[in-house]
């Protein structure tokens, strides 16, 4: 399965041109009249189609998965991402980020989407469709907040047609609880980013915002460096730019549109979404590793900013990660390695928050663990996400 996992995009783009390589061997190799070749080859060509759709479609009912598809995300597909000098990746600005397109999730239970979201002018998505600007210099009086984070606070989704982000709620809470203020709550998560890419983003982007008050939450990301060989601190070792394998998502708008269930499921396995941190990560991962570096490299940056905070009279919330793993549950090696690792994380987190008189908010014990708060492993439900909102919420209250 890790084989698969790490040469992810060449198993499935080799799937799929067996459909055609499949007929025209036979069709080459067959020693009748021509006429018959191509009938046996197309009729060969068909089978496989249907044959494929059938199991799929049997396997998502057995598994009593949703196999309709309605959207086809590469039909009009753009790359909102692009490189930068210093980080990874960036998502372009003023740009359409994603269509709407079924959310393919651990947790099945719901119809849950990925909303179509528009990035606003610093390149993030922000406010309730992504576009809302977050304008400079800051209007007098407004009492701004931007979140931090990875993917668990950059996640948007949406249910019965809503659309949900934990900023997005947290800023509607305090607007119905502070009718008089202006408070404008901005995300600025982005997905598989790591601590050392969080710092780079704030000091670049964010720090120009002038924002009032700082939520940081992330964990987690890291931990790919940590276990990667040839530990470096800067984590050079085990990222690179999105410019040296963009080449493989560009070759995905060649393929056609096609209206079957299992061919827009082995696409969408492809899309940014779901690749985008194959394409940025290097070097090889040993679960053994001596992870005291890299834990050192987390508290490093995530103390960096909170030194930046208190030098531009910001105010900064911490919190523990949320970690979707009952302590019940038997796990593999490299499971418990990533729980071990995370809850170092949070010890880390807390023994900073304490070391600078800063609040920190423990999400990972206030959050219960189980399908009704997270939609895998570290995402979060709606319902997990106004839990997390409140448990800022509560916070935040103090401070104002």
């Amino acid at each position: 399965m890790k084989i698969i996992k790490k040469f992810k995009f060449l198993f499935i783009f080799g799937f799929l041109l067996s459909y055609l390589f499949i007929p025209i061997v036979f069709f080459f190799n067959y020693t009748g009249n021509k006429l018959n070749s191509i009938f046996y080859s197309t009729l060969i060509f068909i089978s496989l189609i249907i044959f494929s759709e059938i199991i799929y479609i049997l396997i998502m009912k057995i598994s009593n998965k949703n196999y309709l598809l309605k959207n086809n995300v590469y039909e009009k597909e753009k790359f909102c991402f692009e490189s930068h000098p210093y980080l990874p990746y960036v998502m372009k600005k003023n740009f359409l980020a994603s269509y709407r397109t079924r959310a393919y999730l651990n947790n099945y239970k719901k119809n849950y989407y990925f909303p179509e979201l528009k990035t606003n002018n610093f390149g993030f998505c922000n406010g309730d469709n992504g576009s809302r600007r977050v304008n400079i210099p800051k209007k007098e009086g407004l009492i701004r907040i931007n979140c931090l984070g990875a993917s668990t606070t950059g996640n948007y989704i949406e249910y019965d047609n809503k659309v949900y982000s934990y900023p997005l709620i947290l800023e509607n809470k305090l607007r119905e609880e502070y009718p008089n203020k202006e408070i404008e709550v901005n995300n600025f998560g982005q997905g598989g980013y790591n601590s050392a890419e969080i710092l780079i983003n704030f000091i670049l982007k964010v720090l120009d915002t002038n924002p009032d008050l700082i939520i940081l939450y992330h964990g987690y990301n890291d931990i790919r460096s940590y276990l990667t060989t040839g530990f470096l601190p800067d984590y050079s070792h085990s990222r690179k730019n999105i410019s040296e394998d963009i080449w493989k998502l560009k070759v995905l708008e060649y393929f056609p549109p096609l209206k079957l269930n299992f061919y827009k499921y082995l696409i969408q396995k492809l899309s940014i979404r779901n690749s985008l941190l194959e394409l940025i990560s290097k070097g090889k991962s040993e679960i053994h590793s001596n992870t005291d570096e890299g834990l050192k490299t987390f508290k490093r940056n995530t103390e960096s900013i909170i030194h930046l905070c208190k030098a531009n009279g910001i105010k900064i919330i911490l919190s523990t990660f949320c970690l979707n793993i009952s302590d019940d549950v038997l796990l593999d090696e490299e499971t418990k390695k990533y729980k071990e690792l995370v809850n170092c994380e949070n010890e880390i987190l807390e023994n900073l928050a304490k070391k600078h008189n800063i609040p920190v908010v423990r999400n990972n014990e206030k959050i219960k663990k189980d399908e009704t708060y997270f939609v895998d492993t570290i995402h979060f439900t709606p319902e997990g996400m106004h839990k997390l909102a409140e448990n800022f919420f509560d916070e935040v209250k103090k401070i104002i």
